[in-house]
């Protein structure tokens, strides 16, 4: 089922709803595997097989649908912080876990993630403090996830500049 673009596709626009919906479609995108094309997409970035179409940052940051967004800033944020070195070095997921972070910084990845960053900023602004909807937190939650994946980025290049 998370294979299915089109079940995917409703679970996310589900999430607009924001109300007891919104719990329930989250609940089930929890108990399914990470919608594969996405994964897959964001895993190979420019490494994207000819038969998937060509590599393009709008096939990754949709920012059309703010949920999306965030499930794949989830996605990016698991390839920074899970530890890899259980995965067998000669599977090709693990190849291109290993080398990713530097295939997305020489892909521009860093100024899409400002690009981002800069939107969630503008998202979160007209938001109250006291707002606490499901609106609210999805932004705040994407603003935490930005801020958590900029800030990996800048401690690599200032221990590479240490080295």
């Amino acid at each position: 089922m998370g294979c299915d673009k089109s079940i995917f596709d409703i679970l996310m626009k589900l999430l607009d709803y924001h109300n007891q919906v919104y719990q329930s479609s989250q609940d089930v995108l929890k108990m399914l595997v990470t919608n594969p094309p996405l994964y897959w997409g964001v895993l190979w970035l420019e490494n994207k097989p000819a038969t998937y179409g060509a590599f393009n940052w709008d096939d990754i940051f949709d920012f059309s649908n703010v949920n999306k967004l965030m499930y794949s800033i989830e996605i990016i944020d698991s390839f920074l912080v899970n530890d890899n070195s259980m995965m067998d070095p000669k599977v090709d997921e693990a190849k291109l876990k290993n080398d990713w972070a530097v295939r997305f910084m020489d892909q521009g990845g860093f100024e899409q993630l400002l690009k981002l960053f800069g939107e969630a900023i503008k998202m979160t602004q007209d938001l109250a403090e006291e707002d606490h909807t499901e609106v609210a937190n999805t932004r705040k939650r994407f603003l935490d996830y930005m801020l958590r994946i900029i800030k990996v980025f800048i401690m690599a290049a200032l221990q590479s500049e240490e080295s």
